[in-house]
């Protein structure tokens, strides 16, 4: 008798568990979902911006920040004032997706980073970072 009241305990307790854990992996799948929307809107405006081929760009987001990868730029050989400029232009070219979609509302922190990728590796060239102000307008942060 005991055996079989510790076996329907078990499988009660396992059972309410069920609905959660699939309610998370839906949920999970839907941010996911909605995340690569916003990661492809966010690419499209920067290749219309600055005219690279979506290959050599990457854009990760996560709640409060977003990173794009710029592969093989041509400014990788130039100052670091000529990339600041263009990461400037591109984050003027994506200001109307991020304040136009609710799944970028908390972002906080933009990074541009210059790279050079040849055969699997990949060499940093620069980071540029902007912070959102309490205006809500993203600016390029010095330190």
């Amino acid at each position: 008798m005991k055996s079989t009241a510790i076996t329907m305990v078990i499988l009660l307790a396992s059972s309410s568990m069920m609905p959660a854990q699939g309610a998370g992996v839906i949920h999970n799948a839907e941010q996911a979902s909605k995340q690569t929307t916003s990661n492809s809107e966010l690419q499209r405006a920067i290749t219309k911006a600055t005219g690279y081929d979506s290959a050599n760009l990457e854009v990760e987001t996560t709640k409060n920040q977003i990173t794009i990868t710029i592969i093989n730029s041509k400014l990788n050989t130039r100052s670091s004032t000529e990339r600041e400029a263009e990461a400037t232009k591109i984050i003027s070219a994506i200001s109307d997706t991020i304040s136009e979609n609710p799944n970028l509302a908390k972002v906080v922190i933009f990074h541009i980073d210059y790279v050079i990728r040849t055969e699997g590796k990949t060499r940093p060239i620069q980071r540029i970072d902007f912070h959102k102000t309490p205006a809500g307008v993203f600016v390029l942060h010095k330190t």
